[in-house]
């Protein structure tokens, strides 16, 4: 059981007794007393069920955003993925950038020379010499270029990955977040209607030791008081599963009772307002389909490079040295050379046009990858929307049944008193209550969250709800 909802079943225990007692003393209290406790007991359940709304200060959901985002992983991960992209970018670039080198030789020499005529002779002497070469990149006719502008296109491309980290987050949040509410509601709704049941419990013993119930109808009695238990059970487990994920992707949470949403929330974070703007924004700002976009870019870029790898390079060099000793007849010497070096790619084995072929491929391959997507998006927006639409009709209509299955079960409890009612018309009146407020719950939750799954999709996540918080 989770920690938040121990206050009301604190509270719940602590009425179980008074119920006993209350109907125990049926028969010894005059009638406008006992209806006077029992309205008394009807407002205590009142306060039991709604306090897990009004019990501590709500967490919104941005805030629960916010914390995903300081400290995911993932997100980190594709931080640095960037970076790692721009020093590509940096590393392209310096392709026209000048090679300077610095050689410094120096040591110990020593020649023996010898003839038929002559003794050998020694010579020894110590040679210091220094060199400097540069290395200029002139001309490729576009090889560089394409190559610096597909690094450029990584960049972009990692910055894209980064936003569908980021939008993945944002959802998951959202999810843990209004499942995390869910559950609590559902929670409270089954201990509510475990509490009634058992007050009804109580009610049938009293009238079956009285005689004015039979067997059946207490059995009746237990076996829905049983039921409502193992429900109880179910949430309980449920809404720790919930709590559990929403720890793990949001942060620690004091109670459950902070969590905080109505369907008027939903307005807050506004949608495309038809189908056809949901597909004119997600072509556009979708993570995928930015991807893919880039990656077509990317296969075009590769053939300009491939082609390049073909033509002729240009390139200057240049070199200063000077030596000291560097024979024993030469005490100093100094060179200085400047050439101009044309490199024209003959023949490689057929490799480049092997290269070239490959990547003309690969733009084929990313078009189609682009459609897929297309075509998936289109598949996803259109169940999404409607979605959406079904459960605005659902909802409506629950929102009238719950009120008229409490009128009806408010109608049923009072014509049981009299008797024109019988315990199991109390019990169907209770059940029906329950499931439509249950379904309620579970509909405000669908509505919710397909609204968040229609923003992701769109791309709209980061962009247009929560720009300030990344900022």
């Amino acid at each position: 059981m989770s920690i938040s909802f121990q206050p009301q079943k604190g509270l719940t225990w602590f009425l179980l007794p008074l119920v006993t007692i209350t109907y125990g003393l049926k028969s010894l209290m005059r009638k406008p007393l006992f209806k006077e406790l029992t309205v008394f007991l009807g407002l205590l359940s009142t306060i039991n069920f709604s306090g897990l709304i009004t019990y501590a200060h709500s967490d919104s959901l941005d805030n629960a955003v916010i914390k995903a985002l300081s400290s995911n992983p993932q997100l980190n991960s594709s931080k640095l993925a960037v970076l790692q992209a721009q020093e590509g970018v940096s590393r392209a670039q310096s392709a026209w950038k000048p090679d300077v080198s610095l050689s410094i030789r120096g040591g110990a020499k020593q020649n023996t020379t010898s003839t038929p005529t002559s003794n050998s002779t020694t010579d020894t002497f110590t040679p210091l010499s220094a060199t400097v070469s540069l290395s200029q990149h002139l001309l490729d006719f576009g090889e560089t270029e394409s190559a610096i502008k597909k690094t450029e296109i990584q960049k972009q491309i990692s910055e894209e990955q980064l936003r569908k980290v980021t939008h993945t987050v944002i959802k998951e949040a959202i999810k843990a977040y209004l499942a995390l509410w869910r559950d609590a509601h559902l929670l409270t709704v089954a201990e509510t209607n475990e509490y009634n049941l058992q007050k009804q419990f109580l009610a049938a013993q009293k009238r079956f030791a009285l005689r004015e119930v039979t067997r059946t109808d207490l059995s009746q009695a237990q076996a829905r008081l049983q039921n409502a238990v193992s429900r109880t059970i179910g949430a309980e487990i449920a809404i720790e599963n919930s709590l559990s994920k929403y720890r793990q992707l949001i942060g620690p949470l004091k109670t459950t009772s902070q969590i905080s949403w109505s369907r008027e929330k939903v307005e807050r974070y506004p949608a495309p307002s038809s189908l056809e703007e949901a597909r004119a924004i997600s072509y556009s700002t979708n993570p995928d389909m930015e991807i893919a976009r880039l990656q077509q870019e990317l296969a075009r870029h590769t053939i300009f490079e491939q082609r390049s790898t073909r033509l002729p390079k240009i390139s200057l060099e240049a070199s200063v040295s000077g030596s000291s000793n560097p024979s024993q007849s030469v005490d100093t010497s100094k060179n200085l050379s400047l050439e101009g070096v044309l490199s024209v790619p003959l023949y490689d084995a057929g490799i480049s046009r092997s290269n070239l072929d490959s990547a003309k491929l690969q733009v084929r391959i990313t078009v189609e990858n682009e459609k897929q997507i297309k075509l998936e998006l289109n598949q996803k927006l259109l169940s999404l929307w409607n979605t959406l639409i079904q459960v605005d009709s659902q909802i409506s209509s629950l929102m009238e049944s719950v009120a008229a299955n409490k009128t009806a079960l408010a109608g049923v409890q009072r014509e049981v008193e009299v008797g024109t009612r019988t315990t199991l018309n109390l019990l169907d009146a209770e059940n029906e209550y329950i499931r439509s407020e249950s379904s309620l719950v579970l509909a405000i939750f669908d509505e919710a969250q397909t609204h968040f799954d229609l923003l992701f999709e769109c791309g709209l996540l980061d962009k247009e709800l929560f720009a300030e918080h990344l900022n």
